[in-house]
């Protein structure tokens, strides 16, 4: 039992969790309200997370923005978001993006964020599935926003605890008061706060591919499910291609337009002459428009299928994926061309030589699409549980536009502490210890924990070969057995300070994957990023709306429920 005097305590008005894009948006925002803020991160902050480690996979990050005087609108942005979302999003969610992108953009641009010039202005390309350009390029894609707002947080004096992992949310009365951390050098601790912002990134370690690093486990998702929170979407993953080796860097779509040879690890060229009915040279344009697989577009569906399917046969690379051989590329438009040179540029600078060698590339877990259900203000179906970023879902769907992860962190993540902000009925000390010696007690009870490497390993091999590209009900739903009887066997193991970190990132990964699972068995048909073998059709019929989920009796569990209902105060 931990002593009530052994807690160090940290009291704010919002409790900011991460240090990605949408949580340092969301402390400034929360600071520019006259906040006590406090920003607690698992890593370094400024060298954590998805956001800033898209700096050192990719050349570029996109950021779009519709503004009418370059011959687009608003209303043709959210246009696309909806018909890329399929009936998975929330509408009221989407049209906030779309509206307030122009002054999220100007954000950024006031802060020194670079973009990719072209001539006098600033070069748009056009994004995964989107009708028209408006992604603007960011060099080093998420990296100089969380460097510039980490920066501003520090010049602002906000305490910012690197190291820091969020252990539990301390819910009462349907309403968040504060969280348990724990910090490797001072050991456990409990925040009193008013409201708890998310800003923890997806579970792409679910995956044994992903480009996530490797702090980012679900923490937000398994927090947010055992404090009553409702989640939506979680079957919707984004696998996109990655270079392989030397490093694991994401691999630009648009750069299938330039077709490339592709060929086994034997170095034979395997793809068929048509694809779906259609010339390959169609198909691989067609693969050059998005970024993610997606089973809306039937001939760059098969073609992703046909590449998996090649290398589970037993003909990959090296590095377990193809060869793409760019060496007979010739001239370029000028566009083109000046995402050619960015793009070879940045891979020689890497040691790989794009232009005269051939690389190897894979499908790797890039994104979720799915997680916290928020509302218009970010706040989430508990009172004062706010999240934003790849943590909450609601703007996106079944397929998620290029270049709108960026935006929609920067968007809800100023909502999410503009109106964290108002959540000042802060609960006594008393109340919130009570709370965390009473999660401690059980946390800290039980047997030792058992290798949690081991069973990472584990859990990654069978999400790979069950809910990643392909799934069908048989390999489904003998994973989640497995995942339930994991969590069995996790439920009675203890805290100790050398495994217990290890312990609390299966215990995320395991509700994360739980809720994945849940999801795609229950939607009996292929959308956007969830592609089903046994169920290769669209169901317009049935599921033209999204998956929600609660924990329930100790297993996720699908809620009935519409984007206004999942408030449950």
């Amino acid at each position: 039992m931990v002593q009530r005097g052994a807690l160090w305590k940290l009291d704010c008005d919002v409790l900011v969790v991460g240090a990605g894009g949408a949580a340092g948006r969301a402390a400034l925002a929360a600071s520019d309200a006259g906040c006590r803020v406090a920003v607690v991160t698992k890593r370094r902050a400024g060298k954590a997370g998805a956001t800033a480690v898209g700096g050192r996979i990719t050349a570029v990050g996109a950021f779009n923005c519709a503004r009418p005087e370059r011959g687009d609108h608003p209303d043709l942005y959210y246009q696309d978001m909806a018909a890329a979302a399929a009936g998975t999003c929330s509408p009221p969610l989407a049209r906030i993006i779309a509206d307030e992108a122009p002054a999220a953009f100007d954000r950024l641009r006031a802060m020194g964020v670079p973009f990719v010039t072209e001539g006098d202005g600033l070069l748009q390309v056009t994004g995964c599935f989107s009708t028209r350009p408006r992604s603007y390029l960011i060099p080093g894609h998420g990296l100089p926003i969380v460097t510039a707002q980490t920066e501003e947080l520090r010049r602002r004096g906000v305490p910012l605890l690197d190291d820091c992992s969020l252990v539990e949310l301390l819910v009462d009365s349907e309403r968040v008061i504060g969280a348990v951390v724990w910090h490797p050098e001072r050991g456990f601790g409990v925040a009193r706060c008013g409201a708890v912002i998310l800003g923890t990134g997806g579970a792409g370690n679910v995956f044994p591919l992903t480009f996530s690093p490797p702090d980012v486990t679900g923490d937000g998702y398994g927090a947010a499910l055992r404090a009553g929170a409702v989640l939506a979407n979680m079957e919707f993953v984004q696998f996109g291609y990655s270079l392989l080796h030397p490093a694991k860097n994401e691999f630009e779509s648009w750069v299938w337009a330039l077709q490339p040879r592709v060929l086994n690890g034997e170095g034979r060229e395997f793809l068929p002459a048509r694809i779906g009915g259609l010339p390959v040279a169609d198909v691989f344009a067609e693969r050059s428009t998005h970024y993610p697989f997606s089973a809306s577009r039937p001939g760059s569906r098969m073609l992703d299928v046909l590449i998996q399917r090649e290398i589970s046969r037993g003909s990959p690379t090296p590095h377990g994926g193809v060869w793409l051989d760019f060496s007979a590329v010739g001239a370029l438009p000028d566009g083109l061309s000046r995402l050619w040179r960015i793009t070879a540029d940045w891979f020689q600078s890497r040691g790989v030589d794009l232009e005269h060698q051939p690389i190897e590339v894979g499908l790797v877990a890039h994104a979720f699409n799915g997680g916290l259900a928020i509302d218009e203000n970010a706040e989430s179906s508990v009172g004062g549980l706010f999240a934003a970023g790849e943590c909450a879902t609601g703007p996106h769907g079944a397929d998620r536009l290029g270049g709108n992860m960026l935006l929609a962190s920067q968007v809800f993540g100023e909502r999410a502490g503009r109106y964290a902000a108002g959540a000042r009925d802060v609960a006594s000390w008393p109340r919130v210890e009570d709370g965390a010696e009473a999660h401690l007690g059980r946390l800290l009870a039980g047997r030792a924990a058992t290798d949690q490497r081991r069973l990472r390993r584990q859990l990654q091999l069978r999400m790979a070969a069950a809910g990643a590209l392909g799934r069908e009900r048989e390999g489904m739903s003998e994973a989640l057995t497995w995942v339930r009887e994991a969590q069995e066997v996790m439920s009675g193991l203890r805290w100790e300070d050398r495994t217990g970190p290890l312990l609390l990132d299966m215990r995320n990964l395991l509700l994360s994957a739980e809720s994945l699972l849940m999801a795609a068995l229950l939607r009996e048909e292929s959308r956007g990023s969830h592609f089903r073998t046994d169920l290769p059709d669209r169901d317009d019929r049935r599921w033209a709306k999204p998956v929600f989920s609660r924990l329930a009796g100790g297993t996720v569990q699908p809620l009935s429920a519409t984007w206004p209902a999942v408030r449950s105060r």
